[in-house]
C-alpha cells in the first residue's frame, strides 16, 4: 500500500500582490511477487500424495484505510489581491506502476522439472487500485493574469503470469492454472473519513486528558460535574484538516485505474486591466498489462482426476467437498472457498446455551468448531471474540451429502478484468479580455493482452451445473 500527497498554497490579499502555488506528487512502484521452481517438487510420502500450491499474489491499496485513499494526490491553490500581475496554481500527480506477479516452473531439455502431487494449483493473482487526483485553483481580486492547471497521469505496465517451461512433467489428480488481473469495484471501498473527523465530544474525558485526545474539526465539550453547564463548541480547522477532507470525495475512486484532474481560474472585477484567465485539466492513462497462462513445448501432464463429493444445503445449493475443504463452483469453472469446513453440514444443536459478554447464544457443534446463534445470526469464535460467519446458514447446517461426485481434471485460464474511470473538468470565470477553460481526458492507451496455450478441450462441468450459453465451458 502506498500514498503520496503534495500540497501547495499561496495567499495574499494585499494590493499589487502576486501568488504562485504548486503541488507535485510522483509515486513509482516496482513491487514483485514471484514464485520460482527449479528442479523437482514432489508432495509424496510413503505412497501418499499431498497437494501442491504455488501462489503469487499482489494486492496494492486494497487493505484497511487504503481502500478509501488515493495512490497520489496533488493540490494547489493561489490567492492574490487586486492590481497584481498574476495568480498561478499548478498541480501534477503521477503514478508509475511496474508490478510483476508470476509463478514460473523453470525447465529445459537438459534439466527438466518434475511436479508431482494430488491437487496441483498454480496461481498468479493481482488486484490493484491506482487512483490519482490533481487539483489546482487560482483566485484573485483583480490580477492581470490568472492560471489554474492540473495534470494527472497513470502509467501501468503490469505482468501477471504463470508459465510452465519446456519439457516439464506434471503428475497428479488435478491441475488448476490461473493468471488473473482482478477487478476493483465499489464493494472494495471503505471510507477513510470517519464521523470523528468532523465532530467529537470530549465531555466524558477527564479534565487532565482533554488536551491529549484527538479532536474533530468541531468539538463539543461540557462539564458533566456541573448540572447547569452547557456545551462549549470549539472549531479546530487546520490546513491539513481542510486538505484531508478531500478524502471524503474518494468514493468514486474504487476502480483499478482512477484519474481525476480539476482546474479553475477565478478573477474578480476589482481591476479592469485583467488580460487572461485560463484553466486547464489533463488526465492521461497508459496501461500495458500482460496476463498470461502458458505451457511450454513438450510439457507432459498426467492427471488421474480429483474426485469431489457433492453436498447440497436445504435450499438446493450445491457444494463440492474435497477432503475437509468445501468449495463453490463458479460460472467461470473456478472453485472458490465456501467459507466453512465439511463438518458444518449437519452441525448438532447443543442442549445447553452459552453466555458470551452477557449475551446468551444457542450453540451448534461441528467437529472442533462451535457456531453461536443469536436471533438467527450465526457467529464463530476467532481469537477470543465472536465474528459473524455469513457463509454458514441454517440451510448449510441442515445440508446433506448426495450420491453424485464431480471429477476435476485440468483448468487453465487467463483473465484481465481491470476497469477504468477518468474525470476531468476545468472552469474559468473572469471579466478578462480573454478567458478559456480546457479539459482533456485521454482515452486509455491500452495494450492489454491475454494469452493461453491450453491442451485440447475436455468438459469439466458436472451434469447439475451447466454454464449459460454466454459463458464458454472452461477447460
Amino acid at each position: 500500500n502506498f500514498l503520496t500527497k503534495g500540497t501547495g498554497f499561496a495567499m495574499s490579499l494585499a494590493q499589487n500582490s502576486n501568488s504562485i502555488a504548486a503541488g507535485v506528487t510522483v509515486s513509482v512502484d516496482r513491487n514483485e511477487s514471484k514464485v520460482d521452481i527449479y528442479g523437482d517438487l514432489k508432495a509424496v510420502k510413503d505412497g501418499e500424495k499431498g497437494d501442491v500450491t504455488l501462489s503469487a499474489r499482489t494486492t496494492q491499496n486494497m487493505d484497511g484505510v487504503y481502500r478509501g485513499l488515493l495512490a497520489a494526490q496533488s493540490v494547489a491553490g493561489a490567492v492574490s489581491g487586486s492590481d497584481g500581475n498574476f495568480s498561478i496554481a499548478g498541480s501534477v500527480a503521477v503514478v508509475v506502476d511496474e508490478a510483476e506477479t508470476s509463478v514460473t516452473v523453470h525447465s529445459s531439455k537438459a534439466a527438466p522439472a518434475d511436479i508431482e502431487g494430488a491437487r496441483i494449483v498454480m496461481e498468479a493473482y493481482d488486484k490493484t487500485k491506482l487512483a490519482v487526483r490533481a487539483g489546482a485553483v487560482s483566485a484573485s481580486k483583480g490580477s492581470k493574469a490568472g492560471v489554474g492547471a492540473a495534470f494527472a497521469l497513470v502509467y501501468a505496465e503490469n505482468d501477471v503470469a504463470v508459465k510452465v517451461e519446456d519439457y516439464a512433467s506434471i503428475t497428479g489428480d488435478s491441475l488448476d492454472i490461473s493468471a488473473v488481473k482482478d477487478r476493483v469495484d465499489f464493494s472494495d471501498f471503505e471510507s477513510a473519513v470517519g464521523l470523528d473527523r468532523f465532530i467529537t465530544d470530549t465531555s466524558d474525558v477527564p479534565k487532565e486528558d482533554k488536551d491529549k485526545v484527538d479532536k474533530g474539526m468541531i468539538n463539543l465539550d461540557r462539564d458533566k460535574d456541573d448540572p447547569n453547564s452547557s456545551y462549549k463548541v470549539d472549531i479546530n480547522v487546520t490546513t491539513e484538516d481542510a486538505v484531508g477532507m478531500l478524502d471524503a470525495l474518494n468514493v468514486l475512486s474504487s476502480t483499478n485505474y482512477y484519474l481525476e484532474a480539476v482546474a479553475g481560474s477565478i478573477m474578480g472585477s476589482a481591476s479592469q486591466d485583467a488580460k487572461v484567465s485560463a484553466a486547464g485539466s489533463f488526465a492521461m492513462l497508459f496501461f500495458y498489462n500482460t496476463v498470461n497462462a502458458e505451457l511450454g513445448n513438450n510439457v507432459t501432464v498426467n492427471l488421474a482426476g480429483s474426485e469431489y463429493e457433492v453436498w447440497k444445503d436445504a435450499d438446493g445449493n450445491s457444494y463440492l467437498v474435497y477432503n475437509d475443504e468445501v468449495y463453490i463452483l463458479e460460472d467461470d469453472g473456478t472453485l472458490t472457498d465456501a467459507g466453512f469446513k465439511k463438518d458444518a453440514f449437519g452441525a448438532e444443536k447443543q442442549a445447553k446455551t452459552e453466555t458470551v459478554d452477557g449475551v446468551e447464544y444457542t450453540v451448534y457443534k461441528a467437529g472442533k468448531t462451535s457456531y453461536y446463534v443469536y436471533h438467527g445470526r450465526i457467529y464463530e469464535m476467532k481469537d477470543g471474540s465472536l465474528e459473524r460467519n455469513e457463509a454458514v446458514t441454517f440451510a448449510v447446517i441442515n445440508g446433506a451429502k448426495t450420491d453424485e461426485t464431480f471429477t476435476r481434471g485440468m483448468l487453465m485460464r487467463a483473465v484481465d478484468d481491470a476497469n477504468v474511470r477518468i474525470l476531468a473538468g476545468s472552469l474559468s470565470v473572469a471579466p478578462a479580455k480573454f478567458g478559456v477553460g480546457l479539459t482533456a481526458p485521454s482515452p486509455p492507451q491500452a495494450a492489454a493482452m491475454t494469452r493461453t496455450h491450453p491442451f485440447p478441450p475436455t468438459s469439466c462441468w458436472p451434469p447439475w451445473r451447466q454454464p449459460s450459453p454466454a459463458v464458454p465451458s472452461p477447460h
